[in-house]
């Protein structure tokens, strides 16, 4: 079923309200010349179907084939996860198997991004599996077999810690063993939600991953706010042996309409105004001419009430007032489905939106 759409200027009017109208332009990052499609034919049953990969996207995407580690900043809407999904994609058509680690803080940031995913997943042909809540190790539902045959595993930052560390006592003994041993791209999804003790845990993670690895670590940093990108790309050189590139996403804005609600039945309540003013004596000029003009009084009705209440005269109301009973219906959207799940760890906190971030 098609979604409802409503316009806001429509179900104002509807209800007797007086607005300004502000349109904000969007603007969208430079586009370059390559096409998802290009780099894998599976894009095209995806929504980034006849897209062209953004600037940014481009140069992570070759810097992370050319062996680069890469720190990629940018606002939420900027395409962040699609720039090393798009490496992902080259990876598999070229028959390499990926072996990508997935790091978010949180099961709320990590659902929003889980569902793109698998969309991705399930067109580009790789294979993704997601560990998101502690209990699923506790009961069991995580196996080894999954971790092994996952080409993206997604993992909860804090359950990566605590099976890191097990790994680390018992070389094996954790159900994450196995991608800790074969792991080629780690990909460290909003930094900025970390505390700095988190984060340089995570840094000591990714610095004995590569260790252990022997030089085929790359490392992904992704963020909307990072105030040194340079010095952690330097980091990561230093750290894994691989050049780093930093790069920073220009920002994605939608257009954008604001509505400023002035008030409630203006033209009564400039009737009321206006009566109440015939009965008092020297009202200034500017109150009085607001009071006549009713464009005018759209814009400076505040004034007129104020006055008229230092007066101690009849004032109308103008503020916008909530609707008693049942209040306008709601839109809802219709039609908006789930993917099976194909994750140990539930989905009561998934979130929408689009970081492409």
């Amino acid at each position: 079923m098609e979604a409802l759409r409503a316009s806001t200027g429509e179900v104002l009017r509807t209800y007797g309200f007086h607005f300004e109208v502000y349109e904000e332009p969007g603007s969208e990052p430079p586009l370059s010349g390559l096409a998802f499609e290009s780099v894998h034919p599976g894009f095209s049953g995806t929504h980034l179907r006849g897209a062209r990969l953004y600037v940014h996207q481009e140069r992570v995407y070759r810097a992370l084939l050319d062996g680069f580690n890469v720190v990629l900043s940018g606002e939420p809407g900027s395409g962040k996860t699609e720039a090393w999904v798009a490496a992902v994609a080259a990876w598999v058509r070229m028959g390499v198997r990926p072996r990508v680690l997935v790091v978010y803080p949180s099961l709320r940031g990590a659902a929003s991004k889980y569902y793109r995913l698998y969309a991705y997943s399930e067109s580009l042909g790789f294979n993704m599996y997601s560990v998101l809540e502690e209990v699923a190790l506790e009961e069991g539902v995580v196996t080894r077999r999954s971790v092994v045959d996952a080409d993206v595993l997604v993992v909860k930052a804090r359950i990566l810690l605590e099976e890191f560390k097990r790994h680390l006592a018992k070389p094996g003994s954790s159900v994450l063993s196995p991608a800790f041993d074969s792991v080629r791209l780690l990909v460290l999804d909003e930094l900025h939600r970390y505390e700095p003790r988190s984060i340089a845990l995570l840094l000591g993670v990714a610095e004995l991953l590569a260790a252990a690895r022997g030089g085929e670590l790359q490392v992904a940093v992704l963020s909307p706010l990072l105030s040194n990108p340079g010095e952690l790309a330097s980091h990561l050189e230093g750290v894994t042996g691989r050049p780093s590139l930093a790069v920073e996403a220009a920002p994605r804005r939608p257009a954008n309409t604001v509505y400023i609600i002035v008030g409630k039945t203006l033209e009564e309540a400039r009737r009321v105004a206006l009566e109440a003013l015939e009965g008092l004596e020297c009202v200034p000029g500017d109150v009085a001419e607001a009071a006549r003009d009713p464009g005018r009084f759209r814009e400076e009705a505040y004034k007129v009430v104020a006055y008229l209440r230092s007066r101690g005269a009849r004032a109308p109301r103008v503020a916008p007032q909530p609707r008693r009973g049942r209040g306008p219906p709601r839109v809802v959207r219709q039609g908006q489905g789930r993917p099976p799940r194909r994750h140990a760890g539930g989905d009561e906190d998934r979130v929408g939106g689009e970081d492409s971030g």
